[in-house]
């Protein structure tokens, strides 16, 4: 059976699936003609066929000419049921996730702007004697470039605290010993002056 858009043909497919596990419909049962199920679902007569396309293409029921509609397996329809409380289930998970990376996009876009408040206030206090934050890219040919910050040893080539790393739209913070440097990263680092320049020669220096 493939899943389709949970629409109203479907809900009486499986009103009526639940009816054959309830012992309601039973196997060898006809169920009521078109007209009957129209009126009892409120529908179109075209819903209820499609109603029934879908229980005889999971062989729940068959559709005899002449007949009408058999029910045709309970084993079936306890399957048919099964399958489609995973499809609502995989439905909702995929709703809550959604939600919860939208959400995820608004807490990391608060982040960053108070990420960059921050910097901003701290270059204002510059002098009265804050330590002050610095950033500078990885360039095409930097020797960090694929390189993890604890295989660096930045710290101990620097003196600089790296407080942050901005790669395109996305602000790492509190930034782990494991990070991993890319080409264009931009570095948010503290340091006294006096190391200053020797933070921006280690972080510009080249493989070759």
């Amino acid at each position: 059976m493939r899943l389709k858009e949970f629409s109203r043909f479907n809900k009486i497919a499986l009103d009526i699936a639940y009816r054959i596990q309830n012992n309601e419909l039973v196997e060898g049962m006809k169920i009521k003609g078109r007209s009957q199920l129209s009126s009892e679902y409120n529908v179109s007569s075209e819903t209820i066929r499609r109603a029934i396309s879908v229980l005889k293409e999971s062989d729940v029921v068959e559709v005899i000419e002449k007949s009408g509609v058999i029910i045709k397996s309970k084993q079936n329809a306890l399957k048919f049921i099964r399958t489609y409380d995973m499809y609502i289930d995989l439905n909702n998970k995929q709703k809550e996730l959604h939600q919860l990376l939208e959400q995820k996009k608004r807490v990391d876009k608060e982040i960053e702007e108070h990420f960059f408040e921050i910097i901003d206030i701290s270059s204002k206090l510059k002098h009265k004697d804050e330590i002050p934050y610095y950033h500078c890219d990885i360039q095409k040919h930097s020797h960090l470039i694929n390189q993890s910050l604890k295989h660096t040893h930045f710290y101990q080539h620097t003196n600089a605290t790296i407080i942050a790393i901005k790669r395109d739209e996305e602000v790492f913070i509190s930034v782990h010993k494991d990070f991993i440097f890319e080409y264009k990263d931009i570095i948010y680092f503290v340091c006294k002056n006096e190391d200053y320049n020797k933070t921006i020669q280690f972080i510009k220096k080249s493989t070759s």
